[in-house]
């Protein structure tokens, strides 16, 4: 499976990349648009993959897969995400003043995933390897309260499952935090 090294948005429970990472294997690029929730476009000759993981496993999209809304077909991986960092950008901060924004300054929140059991895919465990950002399900960033409300914070770590398309037109990779919601925009007053 290849896999583009561009860095990926942020994603949150039932929430999707928009950024535009490719997984060649199968065919399919994301269409990213702005801050909007990302969609693929699958090549006509795609095909299933496979995961491989340590126990020998071979995760297919016959095997251990679930149906993700009408986006295809996904291969949970359980593991942990540490929260590596958590501070406020210009660009975090600026989500106070958009128009339609939620009204308030946010953080950005980066993450490492480590899966439960080894993946032996070469190209999925180099992106796993990488630092993920948790935004809200919207694409805001969290604020000081949804922080404080979650208790997250650099250096805790958190559970949490990465979806892993093997088939279909919708986002190649999605985080799911089981302990926090990334639908609560509490803080928006909304």
């Amino acid at each position: 499976m290849a896999i583009d090294d561009r860095q990926m948005e942020p994603a949150g429970i039932g929430t999707s990349y928009s950024a535009a990472p490719i997984l060649s294997t199968i065919g399919a690029a994301l269409i990213a648009s702005g801050l909007s929730i990302g969609a693929w476009a699958q090549a006509p000759d795609a095909k299933p993959v496979s995961i491989q993981v340590a126990s020998g496993d071979a995760l297919s999209a016959e095997s251990k897969t679930k149906r993700l809304g009408g986006c295809g077909t996904y291969v949970p991986i359980d593991g942990s995400a540490k929260i590596v960092r958590i501070e406020q950008t210009q660009e975090s901060s600026a989500q106070a003043t958009f128009s339609g924004g939620p009204g308030y300054a946010g953080y950005e929140v980066w993450f490492s995933f480590t899966p439960s059991e080894p993946v032996t895919d070469a190209e999925l465990a180099a992106w796993i390897a990488k630092e993920h950002e948790l935004r809200l399900a919207n694409s805001w960033y969290p604020g000081a309260e949804f922080l404080k409300k979650y208790d997250l914070e650099a250096g805790k770590t958190v559970p949490v499952t990465l979806d892993v398309q093997m088939s279909g037109p919708c986002t190649p990779f999605v985080f799911k935090f089981p302990t926090v919601d990334t639908t609560d925009y509490f803080e928006s007053g909304s």
